[in-house]
């Protein structure tokens, strides 16, 4: 398996061998079974189009991006069938001998079998005054120099809540004083 850990801006890349098995030279085509993808992933295989001789072998890398909305998806299965089976309507299609398939994925635990990429970590953003000045004073002229209330706002409210957000433990503010070098941690 690849790496469980896929970045949602990276690629998860396999390296599929492929060979001809066959009693004669060919030509064969790589291509995700649509049945297989239907939620719009993006899958690009350098030189779909192969030619191998009897016994021969290649090994293709496979690259699979993120789809439109997700960051869990279903396994994709990859065909490798002859290039002269392409195009020909299912009914006659179940003639020939089945394509040997291999099934792409980087996750399998108790839950299942998974195309994998990691959530982001969650947006958090200044609300308020905060967000409208970009900045604060504390001087001896505010309310309370002890104490500052500092609004924030979820920018992913409509989906998820702080408290629903799996990876966000804590919130933090780092502030430094003008003219200090250290940032020290809020309390």
């Amino acid at each position: 398996l690849p790496s469980p850990v896929a970045m949602p801006d990276e690629a998860i890349l396999f390296e599929v061998e492929l060979a001809n098995l066959g009693v004669g030279s060919g030509n064969f085509i790589l291509a995700a079974d649509d049945n297989s993808n239907n939620e719009e992933l993006s899958l690009s295989y350098y030189d779909s189009s192969i030619s191998l001789g009897v016994n021969e072998k290649v090994t293709k890398l496979v690259q699979v991006n993120i789809g439109p909305r997700l960051f869990q998806y279903n396994p994709v299965d990859l065909v490798f069938r002859e290039a002269c089976n392409t195009g020909v309507p299912d009914q006659i299609q179940k003639y020939f001998s089945p394509s040997p398939r291999v099934t792409l994925l980087n996750v399998q635990n108790e839950k299942g079998s998974f195309l994998e990429f990691v959530k982001p970590c969650p947006e958090v953003e200044w609300a308020g005054e905060f967000k409208r000045d970009q900045s604060f004073l504390v001087n001896k002229q505010s309310d309370n120099v002890n104490k500052l209330q500092i609004p924030i706002r979820n920018p992913d409210f409509n989906s998820e809540t702080f408290q629903d957000k799996e990876r966000l433990k804590s919130i933090f503010l780092w502030y430094r004083r003008v003219g200090d070098v250290v940032w020290s941690k809020a309390l």
